[in-house]
């Protein structure tokens, strides 16, 4: 049955046996139409499907040509409809009573396969509706990523993605599938939690439109203003190093700081200074990305002596092309490089990266915030690095009226320079070397509810 899958629209039951899938029998008979449950996906019956109703009047004229595919259900008497979506709810419009179906008889995994088979490359199909139905493969086909990946033809961080989208509530997955709203724009809109502002923002996306930036930009805003959980601390660059999170009593060796960040050298570029500025606090510094890389990740662990830090490093996939991750991956990742879970202050990155654009970035950010509000990692205080680029027209710089702008000493800013080029090895030239940025920005986010757990060492 796997390799039937390729490019195929339907499957193929005889060849399927032909090879050797001695699992797979089927049956044909006539049933009741009201006997077959159309299965947990009722999205695959609406909204785009505009032909069932030329469909449902050539059924009344000829009758049903191709017979539907069902398994029998959880319940006697009653079958799971598995290829045929659109004819069977033509068949429902055409009132029928009665319908052809073929019954397959097979282990879970195979009748998985067959709906996959069925549905995954129609040209009809929402991104919704395949990630339904790749990952069913999952839950009931018993697969792993890997062996979805293969019979879809696609990567494993593709699978993940489909994952993610499953996940998304029902609102935000009505509109991809309607097809006014991207999977990318739906991914930031997605971690609203609140049904109100949710359906407000999805409201304005499909008015005005939102390319993947816009609902980023809509998300900060709403952990911004979200008083209920957060209050905003409004800091100048002046008194910043007497008046942030931190008093002078509270950066001391027990203030336990962590750096969350994507990549070896964030931590030293977006807030080298501030963790060089103070020494009194206890530094952990975790990079997402490159423990295999045996370039980067001894530079890593060199920078950390540095700034005075310890840490450690995950191998999440940082591949050129930069395929989405899912969301509890990253979670995950943060949850098991983290020493505890419970914290005076994190700093991560930006809801919208630090320059147009870098994804893991933007999923770093993302996740830090979901475990945050989800209060699986508990902390005084969120800085998001706050800065831009100009979508690209300049090098990246501190956002003008970020909650805290600290412009570095000269001494600290060549130290943090020095890190950037003689242990990590970027060329003066480098993006990196000239980017190293002199004023450090972050937005900042209070939360002291969140703070009521007891902590929880890793």
């Amino acid at each position: 049955g796997c390799a039937k899958l390729g490019n195929a629209l339907e499957y193929d039951f005889d060849s399927a046996k032909e090879q050797g899938n001695t699992m797979l029998k089927t049956k044909e008979f006539t049933i009741e139409l009201e006997e077959i449950d159309a299965g947990e996906n009722p999205l695959r019956l609406e909204g785009k499907n505009k032909g069932i109703t030329e469909l449902a009047d050539s059924i009344k004229r000829i009758g049903l040509i191709s017979p539907l595919v069902v398994a029998h259900g959880s319940d006697d008497g009653r079958y799971r409809l598995i290829a045929g979506h659109r004819r069977f709810a033509a068949c429902r419009r055409a009132g029928l009573k009665k319908v052809q179906v073929r019954i397959i008889e097979g282990d879970q995994r195979e009748i998985c396969e067959i709906a996959l088979a069925e549905n995954l490359f129609r040209k009809d199909l929402s991104p919704v509706e395949m990630a339904v139905a790749v990952v069913a493969l999952i839950k009931e086909g018993g697969m792993d990523r890997k062996q979805v990946a293969s019979i879809c033809h696609r990567s494993r961080a593709w699978v993940r993605e489909q994952e993610e989208i499953v996940s998304w509530p029902a609102d935000v997955q009505k509109a991809i599938h309607d097809g006014w709203l991207s999977v990318s724009a739906a991914s930031n809109i997605a971690l609203v939690p609140d049904d109100a502002h949710r359906s407000f923002l999805l409201g304005q996306a499909k008015e005005k439109g939102a390319g993947a930036r816009t609902p980023a930009a809509w998300l900060h805003a709403y952990h911004r203003a979200s008083k209920r959980r957060v209050s905003r601390i409004k800091m100048s660059a002046m008194d910043a190093d007497k008046t942030s999170l931190f008093t002078k009593l509270r950066w001391t060796a027990n203030s336990s700081c962590a750096v969350i960040v994507a990549h070896p050298d964030d931590e030293t570029l977006w807030a080298g200074g501030t963790i060089l500025m103070h020494p009194e606090a206890n530094w952990t510094i975790i990079a997402l990305c490159r423990k295999s890389d045996q370039d980067r990740a001894p530079k890593f662990f060199r920078a950390l002596e540095k700034l005075g830090a310890t840490g450690s490093m995950g191998d999440l996939d940082d591949a050129p092309e930069q395929l989405p991750l899912v969301g509890r991956e990253v979670q995950d990742t943060i949850l098991e490089l983290l020493p505890s879970d419970r914290f005076d202050l994190i700093i991560t990155h930006g809801l919208s990266g630090e320059y147009a654009r870098h994804l893991r970035h933007e999923e770093t950010g993302k996740a830090v915030m979901a475990l945050w509000e989800s209060q699986r990692l508990f902390a005084k205080e969120i800085w998001r690095f706050a800065y831009e680029d100009g979508d690209g027209e300049y090098l990246p710089r501190a956002v003008r009226d970020a909650d805290l702008k600290t412009k570095l000493p000269n001494k600290i800013w060549q130290r943090k320079y020095d890190i950037i080029t003689n242990i990590y090895g970027f060329e003066s030239d480098s993006f990196e070397a000239k980017t190293t940025p002199r004023k450090e920005a972050f937005w900042c986010l209070k939360s002291v509810d969140k703070l009521q757990k007891p902590q929880k060492n890793k």
